[in-house]
């Protein structure tokens, strides 16, 4: 559904390969989402983790650097933009949403998995 990266890099590793940290590299990455397109890239990669536990039980997940990251920034806002916090707090909460309900995502009807989701022809070949 997404993060073929991730699968690319965890399968790589596994077959003996090497994923290096090239501090030096410049990669120009970004999304400008919705609270609602937030919600549904969040709930796809809840599908995903669930999909693919292997990766999780191998690696490790992210552990509590959501919530390191979620402090910093609003620790950012209130010295730079505190207006924003709000809107932060809302967009956070859509993806830790979307994230848990991605991850129950068998309990959804079909039609509430393409609704929730971000890339919805994913779900074209599969039946409720």
């Amino acid at each position: 559904i997404l993060c073929e990266d991730m699968y690319f890099a965890a399968k790589a590793i596994l077959a003996g390969y090497s994923i290096a940290y090239v501090s030096d590299a410049q990669v120009h990455h970004s999304h400008n989402y919705t609270m609602h397109e937030e919600f549904s890239r969040y709930f796809d990669i809840g599908v995903f983790h669930s999909d693919e536990p292997w990766i999780r039980a191998k690696f490790g997940g992210a552990g509590g650097e959501g919530k390191k990251f979620i402090i910093s920034e609003i620790k950012y806002l209130i010295k730079n933009d505190p207006k924003l916090i709000i809107k932060a707090c809302a967009n956070n909460f859509c993806k830790i949403l979307g994230y848990k309900l991605g991850q129950k995502y068998k309990k959804l009807s079909m039609s509430t998995r393409i609704k929730f989701s971000m890339h919805k022809k994913y779900w074209k070949s599969f039946e409720d």
